[in-house]
């Protein structure tokens, strides 16, 4: 068992290592989870206040945002509302260790894969800090970094893996055995007390000084947890006006705890705070809603991706002479070997064990090959191709992927295919190389002055936590106004329906000034004074799908909108056609004028027109004699005329009216 002294690392300047990884796992926390908690939104000057208040963040603030400002400009409005804020912690860190399980299982194409690279579940020594970062809108996110050093084997590169697997574990189903409870599915979360029969998830134990091998996400939580709750009744005070940090020889007056009642703790949970999701890749999996970066601080991965330029050359080796075909093809012929030796396991079973890594490490050619080869293939630099290894795990872990050891040269150049640098002119200037998927930025560098700085305070690299923290904060933006537009939609399209046009186009406004207002307030647009950095934004920005979200949900509120206005359209030629109605109502009223006058006319002269009187028998209307002319026939037809006419005349307005009341 491997001796790993944890808690506190020392005070002052820590360099950063070769061969290190820095790695930050980020947390979402939405603006109106902190108003369930708060009763109120909480704006910018609520968290300076808290800074403010802080030695330790004064201290993280006058280190980074200078950094930040060089390269971005973060003013609004003549200034600066992103706030970085420390946790309830020193500022120097802490030594914590992770271990991974000794044996991994994943399934891939039909096979279950079982790699056990000797020294995997060796506990390792991290480095470990946290911190908060409040945004425009008063959301905030929270940030835990880890510097891991590793060294170039199997093991070490799969427990990097493991660690982007911890955060994102697909390629992981769940073992049935805890996918059913009495008999019905259920869904679980990393944070449960149940297991999720996800391994990533139930087999990567943290320790520090105060918990021994807890899981995971169980030791995210608990810090989560225990500085939230230092964070947000400070938010509360500065809120209500009051100081941040209490007085304890100035008591508030007694009635302020009434007006102000303090904050229940335990109301102040993990999993009504962070933002949780399905994760698609595993069925009846939630995952916090986490995005990450890791910043490899390494001169040999780095020179695998930008070969140094040879003397007198001015272009760089391209991947596919670095990565050539017949270098790559023993690697999945060697997986079809296991495959068909266990074919006779129900799925086949990969079994990568130890014979299988000798296998891996074991010299392939002769010396006479070996100094032949490589006068063709640039990237060799041993007989037993552990460039192969590099670029088959960097292919790999830039996709997240743990079946790394699975793919052939046009896969390892596919997945190579960097967002920076992306032509001659970057390739030339570049000092590094960074990838990126749906949930992480990769970069790799040789070496990073800035590394130096961020890696004391924030345990990364500013420039890269900077376009990091503005597209993670865009996402979850964007993934709000989403659910938005999706539940405008649906709304207008139930108004819609019932013609109450009226009330949709007031539900419209409302969206309009509302959330499509707060999305382009509050979103970022790319602040980056550098071409390096805003490629680099843009390029995340469209891999995380804001861009598309954009153009998508902007065509489909235009289309609604259209599709209303077509609606009103016909609504009002159909209310043009009742008023044309109503006005030939009214012209046949002047038509039964006529009928009386012509009635007069028929009249004998000298003879009283025929008197006549309505009852509830039909026909209603009699005549009082028997008797009568053609101009009291005339009389008695326009009167009944007229009554049903009138009758009409009332149930029709009626109609309308009741109609333009239901469309209100």
């Amino acid at each position: 068992m491997t001796t790993i002294s944890l808690g506190q690392m020392p005070k002052g300047y820590q360099a950063n290592e070769p061969q290190s990884v820095y790695w930050t796992l980020s947390l979402y926390v939405d603006r109106d989870n902190l108003k369930d908690i708060l009763g109120f939104h909480p704006q910018p000057e609520h968290y300076r206040a808290v800074q403010m208040a802080s030695s330790d963040s004064l201290e993280l603030r006058n280190a980074m945002e200078p950094l930040f400002n060089d390269i971005a400009d973060r003013e609004r409005e003549g200034r600066v509302d992103d706030i970085l804020l420390a946790a309830s912690t020193p500022r120097q860190g802490e030594t914590i260790a992770i271990t991974a399980p000794g044996q991994i299982e994943w399934e891939t194409e039909g096979s279950v894969f079982c790699a056990s690279p000797p020294g995997l579940d060796t506990p390792r020594a991290i480095d470990f800090r946290r911190f908060w970062y409040s945004h425009l809108d008063g959301a905030v996110s929270y940030h835990l970094s880890f510097r891991i050093a590793y060294e170039h084997t199997p093991a070490d590169f799969y427990f990097l893996s493991l660690l982007q697997k911890a955060a994102a574990p697909k390629e992981f189903s769940r073992n049935n055995a805890h996918s059913l409870e009495n008999g019905k599915a259920r869904s679980r979360r990393p944070t449960d007390a149940r297991l999720t029969g996800v391994q990533p998830l139930d087999e990567m134990l943290v320790s520090d000084t105060d918990v021994k091998d807890a899981r995971f996400w169980h030791f995210v939580k608990r810090r989560f947890e225990a500085d939230a709750r230092t964070l947000i009744p400070r938010l509360q005070r500065a809120g209500h006006g009051q100081s941040v940090e209490p007085d304890p020889a100035h008591a508030p007056p007694f009635w302020d705890k009434y007006l102000n009642p303090p904050l229940s703790l335990e109301s102040i949970q993990f999993e009504t705070l962070v933002v949780h999701s399905p994760f698609i890749e595993v069925p009846g999996l939630e995952m916090p809603l986490a995005r990450f970066m890791f910043f490899f601080n390494d001169e040999t991965l780095f020179e695998r991706l930008m070969p140094p330029l040879a003397e007198g050359e001015t272009t760089r080796a391209p991947r596919s002479l670095m990565c050539q075909e017949r270098c790559y093809v023993r690697y999945p012929a060697k997986i079809e070997e296991l495959v068909e030796k266990g074919r006779h396991h129900n799925p086949p079973r990969v079994d990568m064990d130890r014979d299988y890594w000798d296998w891996l490490a074991s010299d392939k050619y002769t010396d006479e090959d070996f100094n032949r080869l490589k006068t063709t293939r640039p990237a060799m630099q041993d007989k037993a191709r552990t460039d192969c290894l590099h670029y088959l795990f960097m292919a790999g872990f830039c996709q997240n992927i743990i079946d790394f050891m699975n793919q052939d040269a046009s896969e390892v150049q596919d997945s190579l295919d960097p967002v920076y640098p992306t032509n001659d002119r970057q390739d030339e200037e570049s000092f590094f190389v960074r990838f990126a998927n749906p949930r992480a930025l990769v970069t790799f560098v040789k070496r990073s002055r800035s590394l130096d700085t961020g890696n004391d305070y924030i345990g990364t690299c500013p420039y890269a936590f900077l376009i990091h923290v503005a597209a993670l904060h865009n996402e979850y933006l964007a993934r709000q106004y989403e659910m938005s537009t999706f539940s405008l939609i649906k709304d207008v399209q139930k108004l819609n329906s019932k013609r109450r046009l009226k009330k949709a186009a007031d539900t419209f406004y409302r969206f309009r000034t509302g959330p499509f207002a707060n999305y382009g307030r509050f979103r970022y647009r790319n602040i980056f004074r550098y071409d390096t950095e805003g490629d680099v934004f843009e390029a995340l920005d469209k891999r995380r799908g804001t861009v598309r979200r954009d153009e998508y949900l902007e065509g489909l509120v235009a289309n609604m909108e259209s599709q209303t206005r077509d609606l009103e359209a016909r609504i009002t030629k159909e209310d043009e056609g009742r008023v044309n109605l109503a006005l030939g109502a009214l012209g046949f009223f002047g038509l039964l004028q006529l009928v009386f006058s012509v009635a007069d006319i028929f009249t004998p002269s000298g003879e009283t027109p025929a008197r006549f009187t309505v009852d509830g028998m039909p026909p209603f209307l009699h005549a009082a004699q028997s008797e009568h002319t053609l101009g009291d026939q005339l009389t008695y037809l326009g009167l009944y005329l007229s009554a049903l006419a009138t009758v009409g005349l009332i149930v029709f307005v009626c109609v309308i009216l009741v109609f333009r009341i239901l469309r209100r």
